[in-house]
């Protein structure tokens, strides 16, 4: 199995983390921004499915003029 897998041209990666069975996305929606996110799923097409929901709705966000990312406590 590959280390990381590109989804869209050097804009969305899938991998995974040494000790995790679930897929994580790494994105970046402004030059040099990159942002990571766990897709919460184990099975790769499951995976890509939810990659690219966490993709579009942070490049929707953005466009809107609102965080791509929102991290609250």
């Amino acid at each position: 199995m590959p280390e990381s897998i590109n989804l869209l041209d050097k804009k969305l990666w899938l991998y995974k983390r040494e000790r995790s069975p679930v897929w994580q996305a790494r994105y970046a929606i402004k030059k040099g921004e990159w942002h990571r996110e766990s897709t919460g799923e184990e099975d790769l097409e499951k995976a890509e499915q939810a990659a690219f929901k966490i993709y579009y709705g942070a490049e929707e966000r953005n466009a809107l003029g609102r965080p791509a990312v929102s991290r609250s406590c």
